[in-house]
């Protein structure tokens, strides 16, 4: 199930031994979509083992990076474009790749 951050941790069905391998894809699949969709509250449950939780994880902390990312950029807009204080910088710490040039192009744009 996938969980909203934010709210009480809700249980997983029980499931048979060896789980269930489309339930699983369909709890990766509806947190990509709301994902996909801007809603970075969402969750995957890290209660599973093994691969499962690996990916619940990941997913969760990249969920994590996007709404830090986000929230940098929209504080530096503001105070750029709306308040009019020229030099703001958007911190995202552990940013590499692509999100470390974008978090640059902010940067020199502010």
């Amino acid at each position: 199930m996938v969980e909203r951050a934010g709210t009480a941790k809700r249980a997983r069905p029980a499931r048979a031994a060896g789980g269930d391998p489309e339930l699983d894809l369909r709890q990766l699949l509806a947190g990509l979509t709301a994902v996909r969709d801007g809603d970075f509250g969402t969750r995957l449950p890290e209660d599973g083992d093994g691969l499962l939780q690996e990916i619940a994880t990941v997913f969760n902390g990249m969920v994590d990076q996007l709404s830090l990312f986000t929230s940098e950029v929209t504080r530096v807009a503001r105070e750029v474009g709306t308040e009019g204080q020229l030099g703001g910088q958007a911190e995202v710490p552990g940013v590499s790749g692509t999100w470390k040039d974008l978090t640059d192009s902010v940067n020199a744009m502010a």
